[in-house]
C-alpha cells in the first residue's frame, strides 16, 4: 500500500517547516560570524598557525608545533607560579585546565595565549562552519522532498524515530540518506556550556527534544530507549499516523485483484522481470508506475498476445483473435482520461524504447512460466 501526506494540509505544513529551517540557517550564519570574530581576536597567531602542516596520525597541530610558532613570534613562557597568583578562582581553574598536560602559558604585550585555548577556538569555528553547510544542504533536501512516502514501503519492517519525526513535520525522507538526519539531529543542540543569544533572538528551540512532535513520538514509541537509537515498527507507525491524520493511504494506485484477468503467479513473474529491467516501480499489490514510453507498453501488450501469454487466459478466450488492450491496464497505472492506450501503438513506427528488454521479458515468461523451450516468437 502507498501513502502520502494529506492533500489539504501538506503544502502549508511543508512550507512551515521550510521557513523554520531557514531560521536555523540564518541563526547558524550569525553564530558563525560571531565565532569567526572571536577566533581572529583571541588567536592572534591564527595566520601563522594555519600554515602549519597537520602531522600524520594527528588531527590538530601538536603542542611542539604550536610552541615553535609562539616562540618565533616573540611570546614568552609564563612561570607556573603566575597561575597561583590569579585572584579569581574560576579564572585560575580555567588556566590550570589549559596547562594540566604539561603545556605552558605564553604572553606578549599583555596578550596571554595557551595551546588548548587556541585549539578550542579553532574547533569551535570548524563546528559552526560545518553546521552552516549542513543546515544549508538539508534545507535544500527538504525543499526538494516529495509528498509521497515511498520509504514506508521500502523500509516496511522498521524506521528510525528521526524519520518519523520528519513525517510529523510534513517532510518525506524518500530521497535522503538515512544517516544524514541522524547527524543533523546530533548537531541541532549547540554546546550546552555556551550561551548563544542568537537562538533566543530568532525564537528557536535549542534542539529537537523541545519539539512537541518529538515528545509525542518519544512517549508513544521510545520508552526506555536512547533517543536516536529508537527503532519503530513501520506497520505500527503507519496505523498510528493514519489514525491521527499525519498521513493518508494512497487509494489512487490501489489495485483490486478480485477481478484480475491474469493468474497471480504469472503477474508476479511479469512484475519481477519488469522491476529487474527498471521499466516499472511500485509495490506488486498496487498499480505499477510505467517508466518507459507508452508505445513500449503497447509493444509489451502485442508481444503477450502474439505469444499467447498467459496461456490460461487465452485458452479461456479462444474466440478472441484481436489484441486485448485493457487487461494490462488492470496492473499498470494508465491515465483514465485522454488517449486510449492502443492509439500510442502508431508511435512504434519511429522505434520502440526498451524493445530488447521487453522481448527478453516475454522470452523468460514463455520459457520459465509456460515451460516452452522454444522461447519467444516475433509479434
Amino acid at each position: 500500500m502507498s501513502y502520502h501526506f494529506p492533500h489539504k494540509t501538506r503544502a502549508e505544513k511543508k512550507q512551515d517547516t521550510i521557513e523554520l529551517l531557514r531560521k536555523y540557517v540564518a541563526c547558524s550564519c550569525d553564530i558563525l560570524a560571531d565565532v569567526s570574530e572571536t577566533l581572529i581576536i583571541d588567536t592572534p597567531l591564527l595566520k601563522e598557525l594555519s600554515q602549519l602542516e597537520i602531522l600524520e596520525g594527528e588531527v590538530d597541530w601538536t603542542y611542539i608545533q604550536w610552541r615553535s610558532v609562539v616562540v618565533a613570534n616573540g611570546y614568552k613562557q609564563v612561570e607556573d607560579a603566575w597561575i597561583d597568583n590569579i585572584s579569581d578562582v574560576s579564572t585560575r581553574d580555567i588556566f590550570k585546565q589549559w596547562t594540566a598536560d604539561g603545556e605552558h602559558i605564553f604572553t606578549k604585550d599583555g596578550v596571554t595565549i595557551t595551546y588548548k585555548k587556541d585549539i578550542s577556538n579553532l574547533w569551535h569555528w570548524y563546528w559552526w562552519d560545518r553546521v552552516v553547510k549542513s543546515w544549508t544542504h538539508r534545507l535544500q533536501l527538504i525543499k526538494d522532498a516529495s509528498f509521497d512516502l515511498l520509504f514506508l514501503e521500502k523500509f516496511d519492517d522498521k524506521i528510525y524515530i528521526h524519520e518519523a519525526f520528519l513525517i510529523l513535520l510534513g517532510i518525506s525522507s524518500d530521497e535522503m540518506d538515512r544517516k544524514e538526519f541522524t547527524v543533523w539531529f546530533n548537531e541541532t543542540a549547540p554546546n550546552k556550556f555556551i550561551d548563544y543569544p542568537q537562538i533566543k533572538a530568532y525564537g528557536l528551540k535549542d534542539n529537537y527534544q523541545e519539539f512537541d512532535e518529538w515528545k509525542e513520538l518519544k512517549r508513544r514509541f521510545g520508552k526506555g530507549q536512547k533517543d536516536l537509537d529508537i527503532e519503530i515498527d513501520t506497520q505500527t507507525f503507519i496505523k498510528w499516523a493514519l489514525r491521527l491524520g499525519y498521513i493518508e493511504e494512497d487509494t489512487h494506485h490501489h489495485r483490486d485483484d478480485m477481478k484480475a484477468p491474469y493468474p497471480k503467479d504469472f503477474t508476479k513473474m511479469l512484475y519481477d522481470l519488469l522491476i529487474e529491467k527498471e521499466m516499472i516501480r511500485g509495490r506488486y499489490d498496487d498499480k505499477w508506475k510505467w517508466l518507459s514510453h507508452w508505445n513500449s507498453l503497447c509493444y509489451l501488450v502485442k508481444e503477450l498476445h502474439a505469444n499467447q501469454l498467459p496461456m490460461k487466459w487465452h485458452s479461456e478466450h479462444v474466440d478472441r483473435s484481436t489484441v486485448n488492450w485493457t487487461n494490462i491496464i488492470h496492473y499498470v497505472d494508465y491515465p483514465k482520461t485522454g488517449t486510449r492506450l492502443q492509439q500510442h501503438d502508431k508511435e512504434s513506427r519511429n522505434g520502440v524504447k526498451n524493445q530488447i528488454h521487453i522481448e527478453h521479458v516475454v522470452d523468460k515468461l514463455v520459457r520459465d512460466y509456460e515451460g516452452d523451450a522454444r522461447g519467444r516468437k516475433d509479434s
